[in-house]
């Protein structure tokens, strides 16, 4: 599960990095197109944050969930 986390964590920085770029490139030239690219970017940022943060959290309470359900039967 480290190198998910190390995985998602790299994602997540270029995500970041894209974002940033394209809100800049969208700022200097005025695209809206460029301007639509950065909130798309900024979105799956949200979503690789999302997924890191469920990554992190849930996999200890799933087990202990299913463990519970598979030894009170």
């Amino acid at each position: 599960m480290a190198h998910s986390k190390l995985a998602i964590n790299g994602a997540t920085g270029a995500s970041v990095a894209i974002a940033v770029m394209k809100f800049m490139v969208a700022g200097i030239t005025g695209s809206s197109a460029m301007l639509s690219e950065g909130v798309h970017s900024a979105a799956d940022t949200q979503t690789r944050l999302v997924f890191l943060r469920f990554l992190i959290d849930r996999p200890s309470a799933v087990y202990r969930r299913y463990t519970r359900f598979w030894y009170s039967q």
